[in-house]
C-alpha cells in the first residue's frame, strides 16, 4: 500500500471534509477572479478555475480509488469484486475533465456551426461516460464498504446508504471515513479491534 492510500484510508473526516472545502472555496475564488477581472471574456480566464476543479477532482478519485481498493483487498476473496473496471472508472474522471475544458473553451471561441455540432456529438457520449464512471465508482466503493463489513453477500439496501454518501460527499464523508478508519485498524492490527 503506498502513501497516498494510506493516508486516505487513515485520515480523520474533519480532514478529508477540510479538503473538499478548501478546494470547493479556491474554485470559487478562481471563478470570482475570473468574473471580476473581465465579466465579457470570463471564458478567456478560466484556467484557474479549472485547474482547482481538476485538483477536485483528483482528491475525489484518489479517496474512492483508496476506500474501493483497500476494502476489496479485505473482503473474504470468494465475495472480491473485479477492480478493472472500478480503477478505469475512477481515474477516467479526472483524465476527461481537461478535455472538457478544452472543449468548453474552444466552443466558446468557435464560429463554425458544423465544427460546434461535431464537438457536441463527440463530447455528449464522453459526458455521459464520466458521469457513468462517477456513479461506478460510487457504487463500487459503496458496495466494498457493505462487503467488508459484513463478510456476506450483500444486496443494495444494504449499502444504498453509503452510495448516498458518496453521492452528497460533503455530508457523507463523515458517516464513511470513521466506518473506514475502524476497518483500515481492524486490517492493520486485528488483535487490537
Amino acid at each position: 500500500m503506498n502513501t497516498i492510500t494510506s493516508n486516505f484510508l487513515t485520515a480523520k473526516h474533519w480532514q478529508i471534509f477540510l479538503g473538499f472545502v478548501l478546494l470547493v472555496c479556491t474554485a470559487v475564488a478562481a471563478m470570482l477572479s475570473s468574473l471580476l477581472r473581465s465579466p465579457e471574456q470570463v471564458f478567456d480566464h478560466m484556467f484557474p478555475f479549472l485547474a482547482v476543479m481538476e485538483m477536485f477532482a483528483i482528491f475525489f478519485a484518489l479517496w474512492v480509488w483508496s476506500l474501493g481498493v483497500f476494502l476489496n483487498s479485505i473482503v473474504p476473496p470468494h465475495l472480491r469484486m473485479k477492480e478493472t473496471f472500478f480503477r478505469i472508472s475512477v481515474a477516467f474522471v479526472p483524465l476527461y475533465l481537461p478535455i472538457f475544458g478544452i472543449f468548453f473553451r474552444s466552443l466558446n471561441q468557435s464560429q463554425n456551426v458544423r465544427l460546434i455540432l461535431i464537438s457536441v456529438a463527440l463530447i455528449i457520449p464522453l459526458h455521459f461516460f464520466a458521469l457513468f464512471c462517477q456513479i461506478y465508482g460510487w457504487y463500487f466503493a459503496s458496495k466494498a464498504i457493505a462487503l467488508a463489513e459484513s463478510a456476506q453477500s450483500v444486496l443494495f439496501a444494504d449499502y444504498v446508504g453509503y452510495f448516498v454518501g458518496f453521492w452528497i460527499f460533503p455530508v457523507g464523508v463523515w458517516i464513511i471515513q470513521p466506518r473506514i478508519n475502524r476497518l483500515y485498524a481492524s486490517a492493520v492490527h486485528p488483535l487490537s479491534s
